[in-house]
């Protein structure tokens, strides 16, 4: 099949036009991806602490987790050894998870 060059050429065009913007979407800085979440880290950071008792915040981040992002806290709790890990939904404030792991496994570095 002949494709004339000029078809050849406006296609190109089209699809330079259209393609680039959407692989430069994708690098989107950590700040910039912070500033898009409808919940503050601070207001995340409220609930996740209401959730554990006398807790304190370990650790905090943005992390994206079955497509959704999530603010993920590590607490330690005053009452207790272990290390509670609360997940926040970003875009609706909500815990999506909670779970807990022992001093121990949480003291361990991980493997990369």
């Amino acid at each position: 099949m002949h494709v004339p060059s000029r078809t050849l050429a406006v296609l190109l065009a089209v699809l330079g036009a259209f393609g680039v913007p959407a692989f430069a979407a994708d690098k989107t800085s950590p700040a910039a991806t912070k500033a898009q979440t409808k919940v503050s880290e601070a207001d995340a950071r409220k609930t996740a602490l209401a959730s554990v008792p006398n807790g304190s915040v370990q650790s905090s981040k943005l992390v994206t987790d079955k497509g959704r992002q999530v603010w993920s806290f590590d607490l330690k709790s005053e009452t207790s050894t272990n290390v509670f890990v609360v997940q926040v939904d970003a875009d609706s404030g909500r815990i999506v998870s909670k779970s807990v792991k022992s001093a121990a496994a949480a003291a361990k570095p991980k493997k990369s």
